[in-house]
């Protein structure tokens, strides 16, 4: 966990470091991972050697890093099933498309790239959604949590024109008021 000043840490109650002490044990959060006394932006929790859960209190920080980190997993998705012909070159995702998730990023979701595949000069990567039962999905089979999820979109990659396109295939997922 980051933090703007030392003085904060000396201003947190016992009930503030018995909350941080249980995200630090639960790896989730009893109230908001975040603290106005330590002003921090981020937390990161090592979930095991594959697993991280990070916690962004601002998106604009958040999708830089999910830019990035889906460029590096499509291209090592692409690569793994060619022997010859390697795709070096992915652009960069728009994040006007990548801020489009939002409404399913609180869900859990999941870039499927092990069902990923080219079709018509087009890499598509389906986007599912986790079915929430209260168990961490670091806890669950990847069966289980496939079994679960449903596919509510797909990240599409033209490689010919080299653009990204997100073709959203169940349009209730994306809307901002199911959850409330």
């Amino acid at each position: 966990m980051d933090y703007s000043h030392a003085e904060g840490l000396e201003e947190l109650l016992p009930e503030e470091i018995a909350e941080l002490l249980f995200l630090g044990h639960m790896h989730t959060h009893y109230t908001t991972p975040f603290s106005y006394k330590l002003q921090n932006e981020f937390v990161f929790l090592s979930l095991g050697s594959k697993h991280l859960k990070v916690y962004y209190r601002k998106l604009k920080n958040f999708y830089p890093v999910l830019n990035d980190s889906l460029i590096r997993h499509t291209r090592l998705a692409f690569n793994e099933r060619r022997m010859f012909r390697r795709y070096d070159n992915f652009a960069e995702i728009p994040q006007s498309m990548l801020r489009q998730l939002t409404p399913i990023l609180s869900n859990g979701i999941i870039f499927a790239f092990d069902q990923a595949f080219e079709q018509e000069k087009q890499y598509r990567i389906p986007i599912l959604v986790v079915a929430d039962n209260g168990q961490s999905p670091i806890y669950r089979s990847r069966t289980s949590l496939y079994n679960k999820a449903k596919q509510v979109a797909v990240l599409r990659y033209n490689m010919t024109s080299g653009h990204w396109h997100l073709v959203i295939t169940d349009s209730h997922a994306f809307e901002d008021d199911q959850f409330y």
